[in-house]
C-alpha cells in the first residue's frame, strides 16, 4: 500500500472543547484519496473528464475510537480498496485508518464511489486503465462480484 498521508489538526477543525469535529475525518480522508488519484492519473479531475468517466461518492461511514484534538499529528492510511462489480456498474470502496503519532487507531473511515459515464450519468464498469494505474501505485485491489476488474 501507499505511504500514510500526514495531517496536523488545525484550530479551524476543532469544536469549543478542542476536539475534531466528526465531518473533518471525511474531509481528511477525501484529501488523502485525491492525492492517490493524482498519483494514478496526474491532474485527476481533468483526466477523468477527458476520458468521459467520473467517480462520485455514493456512501460514507465512520467508526470513531478515540478523540482527535487540536495539534494532534495524524497518519491517514488506506487499509483496503475493494472493487465491487455488479449488474449496475462498478464501485470502489476505500477504507482508511486514521492513526495518531502513537500509532493508535482513532477512526476507521469508509468511502464508496460509483463509476459513472459522464455523458449519461449512468453507472459503468471500472476503466481498466485506472485499475492498472492503482495497481502500479502498489494498491492491492480486492474484487467482489467478478474476476475481471476492468471490464465495462
Amino acid at each position: 500500500m501507499l505511504d500514510p498521508h500526514p495531517h496536523v489538526v488545525r484550530f479551524s477543525e476543532v469544536d469549543a472543547a478542542g476536539v475534531a469535529f466528526f465531518s473533518r475525518f471525511f474531509e481528511w480522508c477525501h484529501q488523502a484519496w485525491e492525492d492517490v488519484l493524482a498519483g494514478a492519473l496526474g491532474p485527476w479531475f481533468a483526466a477523468m473528464k477527458a476520458a468521459g468517466w467520473g467517480l462520485p461518492m455514493v456512501h460514507a461511514e465512520a467508526d470513531f475510537r478515540r478523540p482527535v484534538r487540536l495539534g494532534d499529528r495524524l497518519q491517514l492510511s488506506i487499509d483496503r480498496v475493494v472493487l465491487v462489480r455488479g449488474e449496475r456498474g462498478g464501485r470502489l470502496r476505500v477504507v482508511f485508518a486514521v492513526r495518531g503519532a502513537d500509532d493508535v487507531l482513532h477512526a476507521r473511515v469508509e468511502h464508496e464511489h460509483a463509476f459513472i459515464d459522464l455523458a449519461s450519468f449512468r453507472p459503468r464498469g471500472a476503466p481498466p486503465v485506472f485499475i492498472d494505474q492503482l495497481r502500479a501505485l502498489g494498491i492491492e485491489l480486492e474484487v467482489e462480484g467478478g474476476d475481471d476488474p476492468g471490464s465495462d
